[in-house]
């Protein structure tokens, strides 16, 4: 019987022609394609025009959206122990959609 470690493999990942900085998004959405397919949309979502646009696009069995659920779970609560631990955290950038211009706050996806 094979037992599936929760925290995945270590090996080197090759980005082949992905840029190493990757693709800005500030919204994503999921839907189901196919028996036990998902489509995972990264867009990049302008509330001034109501319209966003797709900047990659994932296609996970059904199962991989708990996988991946979990491990950013546990990545954002390494992040908050890391913080609580040190006098000096190590700088964790976030990346916000931006404000709209009519005073909200952008926070909203």
């Amino acid at each position: 019987m094979s037992i599936r470690k929760p925290d995945g493999v270590n090996c080197p990942v090759d980005l082949g022609d992905c840029s190493p900085f990757g693709e800005y998004a500030n919204a994503f959405r999921v839907f189901v394609d196919n028996d036990g397919e998902l489509l995972l949309d990264f867009c990049v979502y302008s509330s001034r025009d109501n319209k966003a646009q797709c900047v990659a696009r994932v296609r996970i069995p059904t199962t991989f959206l708990t996988d991946i659920q979990g491990r950013i779970g546990r990545t954002l609560d390494g992040i908050k122990s890391n913080r609580a631990s040190t006098s000096a955290p190590s700088p964790i950038f976030l990346f916000r959609r931006p404000p709209d211009e009519d005073g909200g706050s952008g926070e909203d996806n």
